[in-house]
């Protein structure tokens, strides 16, 4: 399979929804930077979604960050900023029964979970069978499954692609990017490795955003570094503000 054409999901349709993964949940949840996800919601139409797998274990108590998590990943499901994914809700993204394509995406995931962790299995399943995208910070779990011949066929966006994308949109300031860094900091969280030790600026050269608005100036490298790069999809702002 071909990377998808730019500016479309795998499916050649606007792209629509993102499945998220623990990892970049944490992210975005422990550093109080949900505006990055109401954003892409309220400007470019982007609805969240996380499985099963993942919303247990944002949950857990002995994870990680579960703490600073918790309250605002709530809030966010509350609000519908981001669905979870059941045979209840999937027929607001497929126009397939809900029930197969849940059972397919349950199948297809315990398969993936052979070789990749479960939050990060069920999560590239969805996405696989709703053809859509994943925000997930794992490398590993793309080279792993890579390595054994399991192919991600979607684009994978890291939280630092949906950062840059609203930079180069001119949403977000570079002074509220490096903010994003620092709050990382602050938690004992990493940024991408383009941005390790550098101000936003300085590290932005090295950066190949897999998000991006055709409509802007691109920003970043212009060199796919990273396994996963090749799925860069563009994206422009609604005509017309989403219903909630």
């Amino acid at each position: 399979m071909e990377p998808s054409a730019p500016g479309r999901s795998p499916a050649g349709k606007r792209l629509e929804l993102i499945v998220c993964d623990t990892d970049a949940l944490t992210q975005i949840f422990c550093t109080r930077h949900e505006t990055i996800l109401k954003q892409l919601h309220t400007q470019f139409g982007i609805h969240f979604a996380v499985t099963e797998a993942v919303e247990s274990e944002m949950f857990r108590p002995n994870r990680r960050h579960a703490d600073c998590c918790r309250d605002g990943f709530q809030k966010a499901l509350d609000t519908g900023l981001i669905t979870i994914l059941s045979p209840r809700t999937l027929g607001q993204f497929t126009s397939n029964n809900p029930f197969v394509t849940y059972d397919s995406m349950e199948l297809l995931g315990q398969k993936y979970h052979s070789v990749i962790q479960r939050g990060e299995a069920y999560t590239h399943a969805a996405a696989h069978v709703l053809k859509c995208a994943v925000l997930s910070n794992d490398w590993k779990a793309i080279r792993d499954a890579d390595r054994l011949g399991l192919a991600l066929e979607h684009p994978t966006f890291r939280v630092y692609d949906l950062l840059v994308f609203l930079h180069q949109c001119n949403e977000f300031a570079e002074k509220a990017c490096d903010g994003f860094r620092k709050a990382l900091h602050d938690v004992g969280e990493s940024p991408h490795s383009a941005f390790a030790n550098r101000k936003f600026r300085e590290g932005l050269p090295g950066f190949y955003p897999r998000l991006v608005n055709p409509e802007f100036e691109i920003v970043g490298s212009l060199t796919e570094t990273e396994l996963g790069d090749s799925y860069r999809v563009e994206l422009t702002k609604l005509r017309n503000k989403p219903a909630d």
